[in-house]
C-alpha cells in the first residue's frame, strides 16, 4: 500500500517537473502567438502583479513564488498584492501558473498606464518643422484638444488684402474677401485685393493656411473661417481711416466672432473727426459681441511713434485684447510696446498689454522671425507684433472650437487666466503672461498639458 503511494507521489512529482519544463520552454513561444493573435497593451517585461486571496500568510506568498521560481520584488500586505520578477518571455505563462495556485486569486501582466498628457497632432506640412512659434505656444496640443469639434468660428483679418491664389488658402477657409481701399479716377473701392505690401497675406496665413495639404506651413486655427478685408490706402503701404471704420462695421455685420487689427494711427496724426468716426465704428463692432486682438505695436525703441488708437483708448475693454510679441524662447524682443513703457515715451501715457505671443526676432537669420505666406505665392520669414496678435487670434478661435466659450468676454479672460507666467517677461506686462493653447483648449484646468 505504501509503495503504492510513494509511486503515485513520485508520479505527480514526475508530472509537474515536465510541466514546468515545458512552461518554461513554451512560453516565448506563447508569448509571440498571443501578441500575433491578441495584441498585447504594453507592459513592464519580466514583471507579474500576484493578488492573493484576502488573509494568505507571507509564508505561503513566499512558498508560491519559491515554487514557481519568481522573484519578489515588492509586497503590498494591505492589499495582498506581490510584484514579481519572472525571466522576460516567460510573463504569460507565469500568469497561468501563478492563476492555477489556490492561494492566488488573480494574476496578470503589469500592464503600463499613461500620463494624460496630450499627445501632439503633427500636420504633413512640410514646413511646419520651422514654426517654432506654435511648439512654443503648444498648438500641436490644442490642436488634439479640439480636432474632433464641428465648431468653426469667424475670424476677420482687417489688413492690407490677401494674395488670393496662394496655396494656403485654397481649402475653402476664405468665407468673404472684400476690398474697402477707396482708389482711382473716379475714386471708388475695389483696387486694394492684391495685397501690395503683403501684410494681411502674412496675416491671414498665420492664423489660417491650410492644415495636412503636404504644402508650406500650417495656421494656428485649423477650424477657422475667414473674412479678409483691405483697408490699405490708395498708394497701399497705409491703413485708410474711412476704409477701416467700413470694414469694422461689415465684419461686425458678417458674424465675425474674432477681428484681428494688427495696425494703430498715432494720435499725433489723427484729426478729431477720425477719432470721433473710428471709436464709433469700434463701438459698434464690441456691440455685437466681437472680441477684437490688437498688436501692441513696434515703437518701444521709437517712443516718439507712441501712443495710438486704438491701443490707447481701447486696451483694457473686457472684449479688446492686446499682444505684445516674444522671441524664440519666450524672449522678450527689444521692439515690442509693453505695460511698463519706461522708454520716455510721452505722457501722459496708458499703454496696456494683457499678454505676450511670439512675434519673432528681427534677425538676418530667417530661423529668428515668423514663418509666413507672402504676396508672391511663396514664404518669408519676418517679425513684430503684427504677428503675436493673429497667433493669439488664432487661439482665440480654438477656444471658440473646443466649446469652453462663446463669447468675447469670456475668450479674454480664458486666454489671461490660461497663460503662462515667465519670469523674464514680468517686468513687460502683468505676471509675464505668455499664450498658451493647449491649456485655453483644456477642460481639465491644464493637466493635459504638461
Amino acid at each position: 500500500m505504501r509503495e503504492t503511494s510513494l509511486s503515485r507521489w513520485w508520479r505527480y512529482r514526475i508530472f509537474a517537473i515536465v510541466l514546468a519544463l515545458v512552461a518554461t520552454l513554451i512560453a516565448p513561444a506563447l508569448l509571440v502567438a498571443a501578441s500575433s493573435n491578441e495584441q498585447l497593451p504594453p507592459y513592464q517585461p519580466g514583471r507579474v502583479l500576484v493578488t492573493f486571496k484576502r488573509g494568505t500568510s507571507a509564508s505561503t506568498k513566499a512558498a508560491v513564488h519559491q515554487r514557481l521560481g519568481a522573484q519578489l520584488l515588492r509586497s503590498i500586505p494591505q492589499i495582498d498584492v506581490d510584484v514579481v520578477q519572472v525571466p522576460a518571455g516567460s510573463e504569460l505563462a507565469a500568469v497561468a501558473a501563478y492563476k492555477s495556485d489556490p492561494a492566488v486569486e488573480d494574476a496578470g501582466l503589469a500592464v503600463l498606464g499613461q500620463f494624460d498628457a496630450v499627445r501632439p497632432t503633427i500636420p504633413n506640412d512640410p514646413r511646419f518643422g520651422q514654426q517654432w512659434y506654435l511648439e512654443e505656444i503648444r498648438a500641436p496640443q490644442a490642436w488634439t484638444l479640439v480636432g474632433g469639434s464641428r465648431i468653426r468660428p469667424i475670424v476677420a483679418v482687417i489688413d492690407s488684402g490677401m494674395h488670393r491664389p496662394h496655396e494656403e488658402f485654397q481649402a475653402g477657409q476664405i468665407l468673404l474677401y472684400r476690398d474697402f481701399t477707396i482708389c482711382g479716377t473716379p475714386p471708388g473701392p475695389g483696387c486694394g485685393l492684391n495685397d501690395p505690401v503683403g501684410h494681411g497675406t502674412q496675416v491671414t496665413g498665420v492664423i489660417a493656411a491650410t492644415h495636412n495639404n503636404r504644402r508650406g506651413i500650417a495656421g494656428v486655427c485649423p477650424q477657422c473661417r475667414m473674412i479678409v478685408l483691405s483697408v490699405d490706402d490708395d498708394g497701399g503701404t497705409d491703413v485708410d481711416p474711412a476704409a477701416l471704420a467700413d470694414a469694422l462695421v461689415f465684419a461686425a455685420d458678417r458674424g465675425a466672432q474674432i477681428i484681428n487689427g494688427s495696425w494703430g494711427i498715432p494720435y499725433s496724426s489723427m484729426t478729431s473727426g477720425t477719432f470721433t468716426a473710428l471709436n464709433r465704428a469700434m463701438q459698434y463692432a464690441l456691440s455685437r459681441g466681437v472680441l477684437f486682438v490688437n498688436s501692441a505695436g513696434n515703437d518701444f525703441d521709437d517712443p516718439s511713434s507712441v501712443p495710438k488708437w486704438p491701443q490707447m483708448t481701447w486696451a483694457g475693454h473686457p472684449q479688446v485684447l492686446v499682444v505684445g510679441a516674444t522671441g524664440p524662447n519666450r524672449s522678450l524682443t527689444p521692439y515690442t510696446n509693453r505695460t511698463y513703457m519706461s522708454n520716455g515715451s510721452p505722457n501722459p501715457f496708458r499703454q496696456v498689454v494683457d499678454l505676450g505671443a511670439p512675434g519673432g526676432n528681427c534677425s538676418p537669420d530667417p530661423s529668428q522671425g515668423i514663418l509666413m505666406p507672402d504676396n508672391t505665392g511663396g514664404y518669408s520669414a519676418t517679425c513684430g507684433t503684427s504677428f503675436a496678435a493673429p497667433i493669439t487670434a488664432g487661439v482665440a478661435g480654438l477656444v471658440l472650437a473646443s466649446g469652453i466659450c462663446s463669447s468675447a468676454t469670456c475668450v479674454k479672460q480664458r486666454l489671461i487666466s490660461t497663460a503662462d507666467s515667465v519670469r523674464g517677461l514680468a517686468g513687460a506686462w502683468p505676471n509675464g503672461r505668455f499664450l498658451n493653447a493647449c491649456r485655453a483648449v483644456d477642460r481639465n484646468n491644464g493637466l493635459n498639458c504638461r
